[in-house]
This record gives structure tokens, sequence and C-alpha cells, in this order.
């Protein structure tokens, strides 16, 4: 006779707010793997768990991944805001140029805010008050109304 072998499942424990640390230790204490994924592109060192499936209470096949979603808070609130400013940006160049206006001495500031915001490894470069993205976008901004 052939025996079926048993299938052993975990409830899956919470990993939310916690760091990549912690929640590879308390995923190997319950017996499940983790897969990590990042919201944004930009590593801080100071991600925590701000989502996972399957969720907290389900149950998984023991040793089957869960995939738990890293992000730092600040610098999720940072990216919106340079991309907020980005955005005020372009959207006052459109108004100026609407007007007839020259805005070519703009270019330059309006692609290093862009560029800014491409490459930022920390909040500070993206919304510091010198040479960051938000600084950039607001002296475009800041050209644009002097314009008018």
């Amino acid at each position: 006779m052939h025996k079926e072998k048993s299938v052993e499942t975990v409830e899956v424990p919470s990993f939310i707010g916690q760091d990549k640390a912690g929640a590879k230790a308390g995923a190997k204490k319950a017996g499940i793997t983790l897969d990590f994924s990042y919201a944004h592109s930009y590593r801080t060192g100071k991600e925590q768990v701000v989502s996972q499936k399957p969720e907290a209470g389900m149950h998984a096949i023991k040793g089957t991944p869960v995939t738990a979603t890293l992000d730092d808070k600040d610098m999720a609130s940072a990216i919106q805001t340079a991309e907020q400013k980005i955005g005020e940006a372009n959207a006052a160049l459109r108004e100026v140029q609407s007007m007839g206006i020259d805005t070519s001495d703009l270019a330059q500031p309006m692609q290093t805010a862009q560029a800014k915001h491409d490459t930022a490894k920390t909040i500070t470069d993206l919304t510091g008050p010198t040479d960051s993205s938000a600084y950039w976008s607001n002296t475009v901004i800041n050209g644009c109304n002097a314009k008018k």
C-alpha cells in the first residue's frame, strides 16, 4: 500500500514593521523563507516591511517563500515631495511658455532637478535645502514666476 506524504503547513506571522534582518529571523523561526522586494529603487538601509503575501494569519506550506515588500517611509515621503516639486516646475514652465516667454535659461535647472531625483541616494538628495531635486525645481518655479 502506498502512503501519501503529508504536507506540513505553518501559520504565517506578521512581518509588518520589521527590518530585513528581523523579518528573516522571524521567518526562519516560523519555518518559512522570505523573498524580498522593494517598493522603491532607492536603498537607505532603513527599510521596513510594509506589506507581505500571504498575509499574517494565513497558512503556507512549510518552506514556501513569503514575499515581503520593504520600504523606508521617510524616503518614500521625500520621493513624493520631490516628484510633486518636479511636477510643479513643469507646470510653471508650460504656463510661462504658453505666454510666449522664452524659458531656455531654465532648461538646465529643470534637467538638474530631474537628474537629482533619478540618482538620489539619500533624502537630502531629494529634498535638501541646496543642490537637491526640490531645490532645483524651486529654482525653476521661481524663475518662471520672475518671468511673468
